[in-house]
């Protein structure tokens, strides 16, 4: 198929769909690396930005809530998680009440659970 372009430039194209279809794979073929690096780096920078955006996961359940306080304090442990997950269902009654828990800042959660004197981790 050959085809005039341009207001009587004189340019004429001589490719068919077929061609066109195989240099548009060639390109894909010898770049494709390229193309899957950049689309992974891609994907894990927006990522980052979406989680920046959003914030923290909010579960709404006595194991995200405690997994935020355990975070939040300073040499949290294993019996530190034990015991916040013991008195977890008496504190907090619903699941929104346990999302808004999760949403507080490290301070604003420890000052919750221990109290005003308590020290918190630095939360990043």
């Amino acid at each position: 198929m050959t085809r005039r372009i341009g207001r009587g430039i004189g340019i004429t194209v001589r490719h068919s769909v077929q061609s066109i279809v195989q240099l548009i794979a060639r390109l894909i073929a010898r770049h494709s690396v390229g193309l899957i690096v950049g689309l992974v780096l891609s994907c894990a920078m927006l990522g980052c930005i979406v989680k920046r955006v959003i914030g923290p996961q909010l579960t709404g359940t006595c194991d995200g809530a405690c997994a935020h306080y355990t975070q939040c304090k300073p040499g949290h442990g294993e019996a530190l998680r034990s015991r916040c997950l013991a008195e977890c269902p008496d504190v907090f009654s619903d699941r929104d009440s346990l999302m808004a828990f999760e949403s507080l800042t490290c301070d604003d959660a420890v000052e919750y659970v221990d109290g005003n004197v308590a020290k918190t981790a630095v939360h990043r």
